[in-house]
């Protein structure tokens, strides 16, 4: 299960902006140490925040809508 959740959490950071901004903010911080978070740490708090939105919209009976949409090749400059 927690390799699943590992690879949401990489596919979903390529996805959407909501999850991309998330792990760009995580990119930036520091950790309690004062060193920056290595990227395997970073995705393991995408997912752990991918969990709390999925529980989250079950709760509420909602589904998931990305404000700006989804991410695409024209979108991200390439």
């Amino acid at each position: 299960m927690r390799k699943y959740l590992f690879f949401m959490s990489m596919r979903v950071v390529v996805l959407t902006h909501y999850f991309k901004a998330y792990y760009e903010r995580k990119l930036e911080t520091k950790n309690r140490v004062g060193q920056l978070p290595r990227r395997k740490e970073i995705l393991c708090a995408v997912a752990i925040k991918l969990i709390k939105v999925i529980f989250a919209l079950l709760r509420d009976k909602r589904r998931f809508e990305d404000t700006r949409g989804p991410v695409t090749a024209l979108s991200q400059g390439v």
